[in-house]
């Protein structure tokens, strides 16, 4: 059994306040007994319960990171960065994955608000504010990485995913693709949302009529690439190219080709988002959009710190650079 606080201050013969003090690493407390105090701590293997203290106290620091998917290679990118940043700091990461659930979102955000956490950092996922301002509400500090959320005016970080698949469209009709195929994630996500636009902007700049029988839309999986890609092809559509709104979706497609005729992986380009690890390896490369993922997590982080901190902060939407990488 772990030894309890007011155990501790007896053997030092100093009030419970005092080990407390300690623990909190208070000025108020002399260096000598803050000495002896540490160590009758380290030498009883005391264990200090941070969720009762935060209770207790009413502050934390743990910060609550809300991911759409952690099976998602793309995300954890930006969560080593986040706890990078926060361990740097002094704080702790509590990370949940909604897996792109609203119900399981409302269910994350209500456990953030019953561990008290200092702030709260959310990638990705739906376009929808009313789980999200349950924590807004309540006096805590939010961050948005990767999306904007409509009607929730907080501080984000994003690239502008309209240009970037506007440009990604053009590569393609530029290398003499005028049957594109578009097949993306979810219709409600921001980022599938914004890069269908680019998409769409693209062809008609470039004088290119949409082909609404070879648009799809599905989630962000490679399941999803795989199946979507299937249904096109079921239908005998002529496309000789397609865009994929992310990695994942690209690779899923590429797989189902290489199922379906593998001749076709050589008339066919595919081209994903996100850039990464994967699309340097598979077979073919994929030519794709570069996104900052690490800028995506110190930045995002660091604006949440200056938020708990009370910190003014000059810029509330932070938009990054981003990148075509040809392969």
């Amino acid at each position: 059994m772990s030894i309890k606080i007011d155990e501790i201050a007896k053997i030092a013969n100093v009030s419970t306040s005092t080990v407390s003090r300690v623990l909190c690493n208070s000025p108020l407390v002399n260096k000598e007994t803050k000495k002896k105090v540490k160590k009758i701590l380290k030498e009883t293997g005391y264990v200090r319960n941070i969720l009762a203290h935060n209770l207790a106290t009413n502050k934390s620091n743990v910060i609550g990171i809300l991911v759409a998917d952690l099976l998602d290679p793309y995300f954890p990118q930006i969560i080593t960065k986040i706890e990078d940043v926060l361990y740097e700091n002094n704080y702790l990461a509590y990370i949940a994955s909604s897996t792109r659930s609203l119900e399981r979102e409302k269910k994350i955000v209500d456990k953030f608000l019953e561990n008290k956490v200092a702030g709260s950092i959310v990638i990705g996922g739906n376009n929808n504010a009313d789980n999200l301002k349950k924590i807004t509400d309540n006096k805590i500090p939010i961050v948005l990485i990767g999306k904007l959320v409509k009607d929730f005016d907080v501080p984000s970080v994003i690239i502008d995913n309209k240009k970037a698949s506007f440009e990604l469209t053009e590569y393609l009709i530029k290398n003499n693709k005028k049957h594109i195929s578009f097949i993306g994630g979810n219709k409600e996500s921001f980022v599938a949302i914004e890069r269908f636009k680019g998409y769409k902007n693209a062809l008609k700049h470039y004088g290119i009529k949409m082909n609404r029988n070879i648009i799809r839309h599905g989630n962000f999986s490679m399941n999803s690439g795989y199946n979507l890609a299937k249904s096109i092809f079921s239908e005998n559509n002529k496309i000789d190219s397609i865009f994929a709104s992310s990695d994942n979706i690209a690779i899923g497609a590429i797989n189902f080709l290489k199922d379906y005729n593998q001749k076709l992986l050589k008339q066919i380009k595919i081209v994903g988002f996100d850039d990464i690890e994967v699309a340097k390896i598979i077979d073919p490369p994929l030519t794709t959009i570069h996104v900052p993922t690490e800028k995506f997590g110190k930045i995002g982080t660091e604006l949440l710190l200056k938020l708990i901190n009370k910190k003014k902060i000059i810029d509330k939407k932070v938009i990054l650079k981003h990148k075509l990488v040809i392969r």
